[in-house]
């Protein structure tokens, strides 16, 4: 079987309706894109805050529980207490809280996960949402949580890009592209002419990556490149246009 072989004509294919109209402006692009980010940053922490529940409860339902327990103000005894931090505590010395004591930590590497929960009477717990190490100094006589390790690593990035490629996707398959796109007036279109497909669309979200990949020098194609398109648009083979007024 012949290897394939290159072909200039496909990459000279220009939909005639699209030669003259107006480029989208660059800090309207900019302002667009920073509106869809403001859109799905919520969103993405709560996916990732419910995927973390998931992994811990298939991965260790009596930590779950516990966990749940206390958020939910069940605790109220010692006795309630105490049982809920020994099934807790090994999770929480596996994942790395930070201000956990040193004599918890000890006794958990010991085999004495309950000895270990006595020393965490006058802890007071509180949930990290970030999803890299918090640098923040943890005050005396609290735990800090880091939710996001309770799910592997390769399972945390899903639950991290999963909301931004759902929306940029299937939202690249309408016109607009996106929310921000189309609060300000701009449309996505494929050199082509012909319509988004779902892998055109994907592609495009994954050319994101480029962006930071070129320490956001890539962004000054914005200004450099003659129809103001970026990595992602140049291999999705799409242009970013400024609506026309029906």
């Amino acid at each position: 079987m012949a290897g394939r072989t290159f072909d200039l004509v496909t990459h000279q294919v220009v939909d005639d309706s699209l030669l003259g109209r107006e480029l989208a402006p660059p800090l309207r692009r900019l302002l667009a894109f920073g509106i869809d980010v403001a859109l799905i940053a919520v969103p993405t922490v709560i996916a990732a805050i419910l995927w973390s529940a998931l992994a811990l409860r298939v991965s260790d339902r009596p930590a779950y529980d516990a966990l749940r327990a206390i958020l939910d103000g069940r605790v109220r005894t010692e006795a309630q207490s105490l049982d809920a931090m020994t099934a807790l505590l090994p999770t929480l010395v596996d994942i790395g809280a930070q201000g956990l004591p040193l004599e918890a930590i000890t006794a958990v590497h010991a085999g004495r996960p309950r000895d270990g929960a006595a020393y965490m009477k006058d802890v007071d717990m509180e949930l990290s949402l970030t999803f890299s190490d918090d640098a923040r100094a943890v005050k005396p006589g609290h735990v800090r949580v880091p939710v996001a390790k309770f799910v592997p690593d390769l399972a945390r990035w899903a639950a991290l890009f999963g909301v931004p490629a759902l929306y940029f996707t299937l939202l690249g398959l309408t016109p607009w592209g996106s929310i921000g796109k189309r609060l300000l007036g701009l449309e996505i279109r494929r050199i082509d002419g012909q319509p988004m497909t779902l892998g055109t669309a994907f592609d495009r979200f994954g050319g994101y990556a480029s962006v930071p990949g070129t320490l956001f020098t890539g962004l000054t194609d914005l200004w450099r490149d003659p129809n103001r398109r970026l990595a992602h648009d140049r291999g999705a083979g799409t242009v970013v246009l400024r609506r026309q007024s029906a």
